[in-house]
């Protein structure tokens, strides 16, 4: 599904424009009822925020409360973040180039 409501929400799509040489830019696709629920202004600057989930360590000690694993330590706090906080991706999504975007035909977006 391109843009609209699926049933876990709204899907926003990206839009990508070549303007000559290098210079490339992404535009996100905000619906109005998503846009207007996230109170998001035409023109507003807005920034992204995202942890890696596997580059976290929350070093939990099972002697102390809680007493779970360093292991179920960690994905407690990355529970946490990614119900309170913000998004997660892993650490190999900052490097990975997805087939076909990192040199797009001329004139094309």
């Amino acid at each position: 599904m391109a843009g609209g409501r699926s049933s876990k929400g709204y899907q926003s799509t990206v839009q990508v424009i070549q303007r000559g040489g290098k210079n490339r830019q992404s535009y996100l696709i905000c619906h109005a009822p998503l846009a207007q629920a996230l109170e998001i202004e035409k023109g507003e600057v807005m920034e992204w925020v995202v942890v890696a989930r596997d580059l976290v360590d929350a070093m939990y000690d099972p002697r102390t409360l809680s007493f779970v694993s360093n292991t179920r330590g960690t994905e407690l706090v990355i529970e946490h973040i990614e119900t309170m906080w913000c998004p997660t991706i892993v650490g190999e999504d900052l490097t990975r180039v997805v087939p076909g975007s990192d040199n797009p035909p001329a004139g094309r977006s």
